[in-house]
């Protein structure tokens, strides 16, 4: 067979919160059936790197014949907010084709402390702590097969301060992927 892929049955099932968020929902699957997180801190160790204040643990049910993890992106249980922030005139947006920035408002340039025009040209590498590679291009996959992804994620600004940010991106008719960000608050550092 040669396949090295784990069996769905030997994989935990995980509960994702919040549970609209189906980009981060899709995240958890993609690395948890690589199988190479047999623990659920071995797996929030993982996402951290995209995540840095997910938490995740082990449901204990008696009886329960297979496991079930609880993966909080927020590290608790959030408030389900309602208001289309990202409709907002005033949002910051980003766009890149391919691993480029071609576009950035001023609220995104601000967001980030940069100047205005700065990012234009800029590798989305800049804009993301190091090590996300495998996470953006998750990602990514997912607005390329025409998903919208609502979710949280790092971004860095120009001295190198991380920001939890939560985003929306998708992909555009033009065939640029657009982010809409806001800076949220989740934890301390």
């Amino acid at each position: 067979m040669g396949d090295d892929a784990p069996s769905p049955a030997a994989l935990p099932r995980c509960i994702c919160i919040p549970s609209d968020d189906l980009g981060f929902a899709e995240h958890v699957s993609r690395v948890l059936v690589t199988g190479l997180y047999q623990t659920p801190s071995e797996m929030q160790d993982r996402l951290r790197r995209a995540y840095p204040t997910v938490v995740v643990r082990k449901r204990e049910l008696s009886g329960e014949m297979w496991p079930t993890w609880y993966v909080y992106r927020d590290s608790r249980v959030s408030r389900h907010e309602t208001s289309a922030w990202w409709e907002q005139a005033d949002a910051a947006r980003v766009a890149f084709r391919g691993h480029r920035i071609i576009e950035a408002n001023v609220a995104m340039h601000d967001l980030l402390s940069h100047p205005p025009g700065a990012l234009i040209g800029c590798r989305l590498a800049e804009i993301l702590p190091v090590g996300l590679d495998e996470d953006v291009e998750i990602l990514l996959r997912m607005v390329r097969e025409g998903r919208t992804i609502s979710s949280t994620f790092v971004v860095v600004d120009a001295a190198q301060r991380s920001l939890d940010v939560e985003h929306r991106t998708r992909a555009r008719e033009d065939g640029a992927v657009e982010s809409i960000v806001r800076e949220i608050s989740i934890a301390p550092r």
